[in-house]
Protein backbone atom coordinates (compact mmCIF):
# COMPACT_ATOMS: atom_id res chain seq x y z
CA UNK A 1 0.00 0.00 0.00
CA UNK A 2 1.03 3.32 -0.53
CA UNK A 3 -0.13 6.66 1.34
CA UNK A 4 1.08 10.37 0.93
CA UNK A 5 2.06 12.16 4.16
CA UNK A 6 -0.37 14.65 4.86
CA UNK A 7 0.62 15.76 8.43
CA UNK A 8 3.82 16.05 10.55
CA UNK A 9 3.96 16.14 14.29
CA UNK A 10 6.81 15.91 16.02
CA UNK A 11 6.86 15.21 19.72
CA UNK A 12 9.60 15.66 22.45
CA UNK A 13 8.83 13.87 25.87
CA UNK A 14 9.76 16.66 28.24
CA UNK A 15 11.94 14.77 30.62
CA UNK A 16 13.21 13.88 26.99
CA UNK A 17 13.29 9.83 27.93
CA UNK A 18 11.74 9.48 24.07
CA UNK A 19 10.08 11.37 21.07
CA UNK A 20 7.47 10.90 18.78
CA UNK A 21 6.86 11.23 15.08
CA UNK A 22 3.27 11.11 13.96
CA UNK A 23 2.96 10.82 10.13
CA UNK A 24 -1.15 11.84 9.72
CA UNK A 25 -1.87 9.99 6.26
CA UNK A 26 -3.83 10.39 3.36
CA UNK A 27 -6.65 7.55 2.69
CA UNK A 28 -10.29 7.84 1.81
CA UNK A 29 -11.50 5.60 3.97
CA UNK A 30 -9.85 5.79 7.69
CA UNK A 31 -7.76 8.41 9.70
CA UNK A 32 -4.70 6.47 9.27
CA UNK A 33 -1.48 7.74 11.52
CA UNK A 34 1.83 5.99 10.99
CA UNK A 35 3.64 6.51 13.77
CA UNK A 36 7.50 6.03 14.98
CA UNK A 37 8.96 6.06 18.34
CA UNK A 38 12.43 6.71 19.69
CA UNK A 39 13.91 5.58 22.92
CA UNK A 40 17.11 5.72 23.06
CA UNK A 41 18.64 4.17 20.15
CA UNK A 42 15.28 1.57 19.88
CA UNK A 43 12.81 2.52 16.98
CA UNK A 44 9.31 1.33 17.38
CA UNK A 45 6.86 1.67 14.15
CA UNK A 46 3.12 1.25 14.36
CA UNK A 47 0.19 1.71 12.47
CA UNK A 48 -2.73 2.91 13.92
CA UNK A 49 -6.43 4.63 12.85
CA UNK A 50 -9.02 6.57 14.35
CA UNK A 51 -11.83 4.09 16.84
CA UNK A 52 -14.68 4.14 14.11
CA UNK A 53 -17.05 5.65 15.92
CA UNK A 54 -15.16 8.03 18.00
CA UNK A 55 -14.21 10.81 16.26
CA UNK A 56 -11.90 13.47 17.45
CA UNK A 57 -12.52 16.14 19.71
CA UNK A 58 -12.38 17.75 22.95
CA UNK A 59 -12.30 16.30 26.66
CA UNK A 60 -15.55 18.36 26.85
CA UNK A 61 -16.74 16.16 23.25
CA UNK A 62 -15.77 12.83 24.18
CA UNK A 63 -18.04 13.22 27.94
CA UNK A 64 -20.49 14.63 25.83
CA UNK A 65 -20.89 11.92 23.35
CA UNK A 66 -20.55 9.05 25.97
CA UNK A 67 -16.84 8.24 26.43
CA UNK A 68 -16.23 8.43 29.65
CA UNK A 69 -14.55 4.97 29.66
CA UNK A 70 -11.71 6.96 28.62
CA UNK A 71 -11.42 8.53 31.83
CA UNK A 72 -10.66 7.24 35.06
CA UNK A 73 -14.67 6.93 36.95
CA UNK A 74 -15.64 10.08 38.47
CA UNK A 75 -18.95 11.10 39.99
CA UNK A 76 -18.96 15.07 39.03
CA UNK A 77 -16.72 16.01 36.31
CA UNK A 78 -14.24 18.33 37.50
CA UNK A 79 -14.19 22.27 36.94
CA UNK A 80 -11.56 21.68 34.62
CA UNK A 81 -12.05 18.75 32.13
CA UNK A 82 -7.65 18.54 32.17
CA UNK A 83 -8.10 17.05 35.68
CA UNK A 84 -9.72 14.16 34.66
CA UNK A 85 -6.99 11.01 34.66
CA UNK A 86 -7.07 8.66 31.74
CA UNK A 87 -8.18 5.06 32.40
CA UNK A 88 -5.73 2.72 33.50
CA UNK A 89 -7.87 -0.09 31.77
CA UNK A 90 -9.98 0.52 28.62
CA UNK A 91 -12.61 -2.11 27.54
CA UNK A 92 -13.50 -1.88 23.86
CA UNK A 93 -16.04 -4.15 21.39
CA UNK A 94 -13.95 -6.05 19.13
CA UNK A 95 -15.25 -7.46 16.05
CA UNK A 96 -13.16 -11.36 15.34
CA UNK A 97 -12.81 -13.00 12.21
CA UNK A 98 -15.82 -15.12 12.71
CA UNK A 99 -17.78 -11.61 12.92
CA UNK A 100 -18.21 -12.21 16.36
CA UNK A 101 -18.33 -9.33 18.79
CA UNK A 102 -16.21 -9.79 21.88
CA UNK A 103 -14.66 -7.08 24.78
CA UNK A 104 -11.04 -6.74 24.68
CA UNK A 105 -9.07 -5.41 27.37
CA UNK A 106 -6.67 -2.59 27.35
CA UNK A 107 -4.32 -1.88 30.17
CA UNK A 108 -1.99 1.02 30.49
CA UNK A 109 1.89 0.50 29.36
CA UNK A 110 4.05 0.47 32.97
CA UNK A 111 5.46 4.26 31.91
CA UNK A 112 1.78 6.14 31.92
CA UNK A 113 0.99 8.94 30.74
CA UNK A 114 3.66 10.90 28.76
CA UNK A 115 3.83 14.56 28.74
CA UNK A 116 5.64 16.76 25.86
CA UNK A 117 5.39 19.34 23.46
CA UNK A 118 4.31 19.19 19.78
CA UNK A 119 5.75 21.35 16.60
CA UNK A 120 3.34 20.46 13.56
CA UNK A 121 5.16 20.66 10.24
CA UNK A 122 8.56 19.63 11.93
CA UNK A 123 11.10 20.85 13.95
CA UNK A 124 11.46 24.15 12.45
CA UNK A 125 7.98 24.88 13.53
CA UNK A 126 7.88 28.39 15.56
CA UNK A 127 4.73 27.15 17.77
CA UNK A 128 5.22 24.23 20.08
CA UNK A 129 2.12 22.85 21.85
CA UNK A 130 1.35 21.25 25.13
CA UNK A 131 0.36 17.54 24.69
CA UNK A 132 0.24 14.28 26.11
CA UNK A 133 0.74 10.29 24.71
CA UNK A 134 -0.94 7.37 26.94
CA UNK A 135 -0.10 4.30 25.65
CA UNK A 136 -1.98 0.93 25.59
CA UNK A 137 -2.03 -3.14 25.24
CA UNK A 138 -4.25 -5.63 24.65
CA UNK A 139 -4.59 -8.08 27.63
CA UNK A 140 -6.33 -10.61 24.88
CA UNK A 141 -4.86 -11.93 21.15
CA UNK A 142 -6.59 -9.11 19.01
CA UNK A 143 -5.63 -7.92 15.01
CA UNK A 144 -4.78 -4.53 16.40
CA UNK A 145 -3.29 -4.90 20.06
CA UNK A 146 -1.79 -1.49 20.65
CA UNK A 147 -4.08 1.75 21.59
CA UNK A 148 -2.81 5.03 22.16
CA UNK A 149 -4.63 8.86 23.24
CA UNK A 150 -3.02 11.36 21.49
CA UNK A 151 -4.39 14.49 23.11
CA UNK A 152 -2.53 18.46 22.68
CA UNK A 153 -3.87 21.56 23.96
CA UNK A 154 -4.84 24.46 22.68
CA UNK A 155 -2.48 27.15 21.44
CA UNK A 156 -2.64 29.37 24.68
CA UNK A 157 -1.97 26.01 26.20
CA UNK A 158 -4.89 26.70 28.30
CA UNK A 159 -7.05 22.97 27.89
CA UNK A 160 -7.31 20.40 25.08
CA UNK A 161 -7.79 21.23 21.80
CA UNK A 162 -7.93 17.79 20.25
CA UNK A 163 -7.79 13.94 21.45
CA UNK A 164 -7.27 11.00 19.07
CA UNK A 165 -8.25 8.08 20.25
CA UNK A 166 -6.39 5.73 18.17
CA UNK A 167 -5.87 1.45 17.83
CA UNK A 168 -3.08 -0.61 15.46
CA UNK A 169 -0.27 -2.67 15.34
CA UNK A 170 3.28 -2.81 15.37
CA UNK A 171 5.02 -3.18 11.93
CA UNK A 172 8.33 -3.92 10.99
CA UNK A 173 11.00 -1.12 10.18
CA UNK A 174 11.58 -3.07 7.11
CA UNK A 175 8.09 -3.05 6.17
CA UNK A 176 8.15 1.05 5.81
CA UNK A 177 9.57 2.56 3.19
CA UNK A 178 8.94 6.35 3.18
CA UNK A 179 9.77 7.87 -0.34
CA UNK A 180 10.52 11.83 -0.31
CA UNK A 181 9.93 14.20 -2.43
Amino acid sequence: MNYRIKETTEVCEDRKLCAWLLLKLEDDDDQLFLIVKKVDSDIDVRLYYVEPGIEPGSREDMLQDGFEFLFEPFEAAPEKLDDLEFAREIFVNNENEEGEVEEVAFRAKRHGVLFGSISQGGTNAKEKYKTCIAEYQSLHDTENPEMMIYEFWTPNNEGCETLYFLRGSDLSVSEVDLMLN
